[in-house]
């Protein structure tokens, strides 16, 4: 009997390690499924899933109104939600020397007032919201809309104190729409405006209104992701398709490339899939070396390992599918990301990382 060399037991143990690697990602991804059919607020509303005994991770959802015993608590989320609309890097009052009516006409009027004009209105307006006095805010971003009627964040504010606070969908969705129309790049309050007409009982209103905006503006690929991902979100993939296809089409969008991926995994067409995940990967290395993640070289490091997991993933699955047992491209993946990701930690950090941005 002999002593197997050294350096077959390197061999062994690299090949033990990418076997446990691809483990842990269908481990994250099935254990802990995707999640659809959450609108915005539906998201701050409920709790973290809880795994069930042999059983899926089941969500728990708790409705606003049960939430009514601890004032604090609702309070709080919805003061995130208002946050996480209002300090968006797309919410800001537009610039342009006309204005734009709901029904996406450009009218006359004076050169539109920059953000700072309006700062210390649109500041008292959220102070007195914060501090539980939205009924007197609505008159400061009532006059603040005459003279500007795209101030996209008096628009979010006003639409967020008729939504969550006088609990008045109808009212906020007019609102919304023309948040919307002033900025499509705003991917949480076009889905603020789905989730508000979906709780009216008018789920394809909505999806009706982005549609005919997109006729409107054909070239719009900020508009044809939103509609995109809220068909995917859906589980509509097949109607998802087109508008993810047209908005992935220049490479730019890393998300709506990542949902596109996504939504075309999902209708079965698992060997597209990995040419495009393979084309994201690609995408964030470019990103990478051309200096896009200077300022936070950790990010373009997260960005690259979790493009090369997602990659991983639907190759396994391709192999799976094919009824082939070639996980060698999957391997070279899961190799890649042993160089990001060198330690334990760094890995298990990775793998909940990519777990949470899975959970559509």
């Amino acid at each position: 009997m002999h002593t197997p060399n050294s350096s077959m037991v390197k061999c062994v143990t690299s090949l033990s390690f990418l076997l446990v690697s691809l483990v842990s990602i269908y481990t994250a991804l099935w254990v802990y499924p995707p999640q659809k059919n959450y609108s915005w607020s539906q998201w701050f509303h409920r709790t973290p899933t809880v795994k069930i005994k042999s059983g899926p991770a089941v969500p728990i959802q708790i409705h606003p109104a049960q939430l009514a015993a601890h004032p604090a608590q609702l309070a709080m989320t919805e003061k995130m939600e208002r946050e996480s609309l209002s300090s968006s890097e797309t919410v800001a009052a537009p610039t342009r020397t006309t204005t734009t009516t709901s029904s996406g006409s450009a009218g006359a009027g004076s050169a539109a007032a920059t953000p700072t004009q309006f700062k210390e209105e649109l500041e008292s307006a959220m102070k007195l919201v914060d501090t539980g006095k939205p009924a007197d805010a609505v008159p400061i971003l009532t006059k603040i809309l005459e003279k500007e009627p795209n101030n996209e964040m008096a628009l979010v504010e006003l639409a967020m104190i008729h939504l969550l606070d006088f609990k008045d969908p109808a009212a906020s969705v007019p609102l919304l729409e023309r948040a919307v129309r002033v900025n499509p790049g705003n991917q949480v309050v076009m889905s603020e405006m789905l989730g508000a007409y979906e709780e009216m009982g008018q789920p394809e209103t909505g999806m009706n209104i982005l549609q005919q905006m997109y006729e409107e503006q054909p070239q719009n690929r900020e508009l044809a992701y939103g509609i995109g991902k809220s068909y995917s979100d859906m589980g509509e993939n097949s109607r998802a398709l087109p508008f993810l296809a047209e908005a992935a089409k220049d490479g730019k969008n890393i998300m709506a490339m990542e949902q596109f991926a996504h939504a075309t995994a999902a209708t079965g067409s698992v060997d597209d899939a990995v040419d495009i995940y393979r084309s994201i990967v690609d995408k964030e290395i470019e990103n990478q070396k051309s200096g896009l993640y200077a300022s936070e070289p950790d990010q373009g490091v997260e960005k690259v390992a979790l493009a090369r997991m997602a990659a991983a993933h639907a190759l396994m699955e391709q192999a799976q599918q094919s009824g082939v047992e070639n996980t060698e491209a999957a391997q070279e993946q899961m190799a890649e990301i042993g160089k990001l990701a060198p330690t334990p930690e760094a890995k298990a950090e990775l793998f909940e990382k990519f777990r949470r941005k899975n959970m559509r």
